[in-house]
């Protein structure tokens, strides 16, 4: 019969018996659990939404700045959508308009330098002219120079605003040798 602290079984196996009364505590603890799970599921959720704005309003205005940066060139939407996918691809938080200008330089650097490397890639060919091999000396001749004038438009602009020369005058300078690294540029 039934004892107290026993349970009544009526046509239960033990097993059966002991499932039924160790249910509650199994539910007491998949419900501590669930809960659990769920807190830091919305603990998560609300910091990363909080982080999502903030970098929403960051990368609005680095648009806004790379934007207007690159409405005064000569292809705006190339500039924009270049210096858009590097600012991504590098995390660097471009802020004023001297960001964008050097994030331009950095990635004018980079291709020219790419081009110099293909260069002599190519100078390593076994059958080469003597005129062939004397224009790629050329072309990295012109690589080489093209790669001195961004060294020193990025250590002018570097130096800019303690520099001791105007606005005008330090734009004026970052124009030539800007100009000068195109023409370079287009001539190999």
């Amino acid at each position: 019969m039934s004892n107290p602290g026993h349970h009544i079984s009526i046509g239960m196996s033990d097993s059966d018996e002991k499932l039924v009364s160790n249910s509650k505590p199994h539910k007491k603890l998949f419900l501590l659990l669930f809960t659990s799970f769920l807190l830091i599921a919305a603990v998560i959720g609300t910091v990363a939404g909080v982080n999502s704005k903030k970098n929403t309003i960051k990368s609005s205005s680095t648009h806004a700045i790379v934007k207007s940066s690159c409405s005064t060139t000569f292809y705006p939407d190339l500039c924009y959508s270049t210096i858009a996918n590097a600012t991504q691809l590098s995390n660097k938080v471009i802020s004023t308009p001297k960001d964008v200008i050097m994030m331009s330089l950095n990635i004018t650097k980079t291709a020219v330098e790419h081009n110099y490397f293909s260069v002599k890639r190519l100078l390593k060919k076994k059958k080469l002219t003597d005129r062939e091999k004397t224009a790629l000396h050329d072309c990295l001749e012109m690589i080489d120079e093209t790669l001195d004038e961004l060294r020193k438009a990025e250590k002018d602009l570097n130096q800019y605003p303690s520099y001791k020369k105007s606005l005008s005058q330090h734009a004026d300078d970052l124009k030539t040798l800007m100009s000068t690294a195109m023409t370079n540029q287009e001539t190999y």
